[in-house]
């Protein structure tokens, strides 16, 4: 869902540093200091990451909102690219959704899941 996995689209914004000032860590939810924890070493891991990814054989789906703020939707195309070995991808890009995929359309989480597992025990 909305997967940042490209390290070359991995930004860090002016609210990520904001973040990470004390005070202002102390006002946030534990969900948004976890989330933004992640962002400082994510593009490294990225990085690292990369070489494997053609590797993986489990059948994927990607689920990417087209107005995403936070994950450009660019990074659906890497996956699709460079995840060469995966035995089935699907890439669904969804005009007018945004990041938060779980909260705004749980449903495409469910289909996917059914369809996965449907894949997996062919039924």
């Amino acid at each position: 869902m909305a997967p940042s996995m490209d390290p070359d689209l991995e930004k860090r914004r002016w609210f990520n540093y904001v973040a990470k000032v004390p005070f202002v860590k102390w006002g946030l939810s534990r969900a948004w200091v976890n989330s933004n924890d992640e962002i400082f070493p994510h593009k490294k891991e990225l990085e690292e990451l990369a070489d494997l990814l053609p590797g993986i054989t489990a059948s994927t789906i990607v689920i990417q909102g087209m107005e995403d703020d936070l994950v450009p939707p660019a990074n659906a195309d890497y996956v699709e690219r460079i995840m060469t070995g995966v035995n089935s991808m699907d890439v669904q890009r969804i005009d007018g959704l945004n990041h938060f995929v779980p909260w705004s359309r749980p449903d495409l989480i469910k289909e996917a899941i059914v369809k996965l597992v449907a894949e997996e025990t062919g039924k």
